[in-house]
């Protein structure tokens, strides 16, 4: 161990292997902790541009053209907040190129969440071997320092893991992706209506006046005209 600097001496590999999965899982928290924090922040900015253009639909006063501008707002949208549904429909469209999601910092997170307490419980394992590994080459305990250095090093492998799966566990916690993926769903498909409506150049609320109406007038028209027919006869 004397390559270990003496500040850090009480140190040992696996300590140091422990202490890199917590600098790492810090890392990843705290891109996970800025990455949704911006995604949020986005989120609440597209909601305002949303509602915009739709009441600017309603008003009408939308351009017979597609604003290319906003078409390029509205697909970034949907580039930064990935939905399986309203990805599958653009892309039947080909309005959205091929693209899957990332999600290698969740899986490395979820891995460093459950990284260290194995390597606790294999520092524990390996500690209490190592004492009596030590009592079976010497074949007696003379004293109970004997056991200080393994049980010392079982115990700070399983404190150092601990501690850094209930921080990564904490930090998972604290940003739940399934409520901002929903939100963010919500707002695709709310935003694809508008984008659908601005591509075939009619406002949303045009869309009810398109539908067949019902047909009062033409039955009430030939009842009428049968009725004549069969006073003539």
């Amino acid at each position: 161990m004397n390559w270990i600097p003496p500040v850090l001496s009480p140190l040992d590999p696996t300590m140091l292997l422990l202490l890199t999965c917590w600098i790492l899982a810090v890392s990843l928290a705290l891109h996970r902790a800025t990455r949704y924090s911006a995604q949020r922040r986005d989120l609440r900015r597209r909601h305002v541009e949303v509602e915009q253009v739709e009441r600017a639909a309603r008003s009408g006063s939308l351009p017979l053209r597609i604003n290319d501008a906003l078409v390029e707002s509205l697909c970034r949208l949907i580039r930064d907040h990935p939905s399986a549904r309203a990805l599958e429909r653009f892309h039947e469209r080909r309005i959205l190129p091929e693209r899957r999601p990332d999600k290698w910092n969740d899986r490395a997170l979820l891995a460093l969440v459950q990284i260290p307490p194995l390597l606790g419980l294999i520092g524990t394992v390996v500690g209490i071997l190592f004492a009596f590994a030590g009592l079976a080459e010497r074949e007696q305990m003379t004293t109970l320092k004997d056991l200080a250095g393994p049980v010392s090093l079982a115990l700070r492998t399983t404190l150092y893991g601990a501690i850094c799966s209930v921080f990564c566990i904490a930090i998972r916690a604290s940003f739940p992706t399934a409520d901002l993926q929903k939100e963010a769903d919500r707002l695709i498909l709310h935003t694809w209506e508008i984008l659908r409506a601005l591509i075939y150049k009619q406002p949303p609320e045009k869309r009810k006046a398109t539908q067949p109406r019902k047909p009062q007038a033409a039955t009430a028209a030939v009842v009428e005209k049968k009725e004549q027919e069969n006073e003539t006869t």
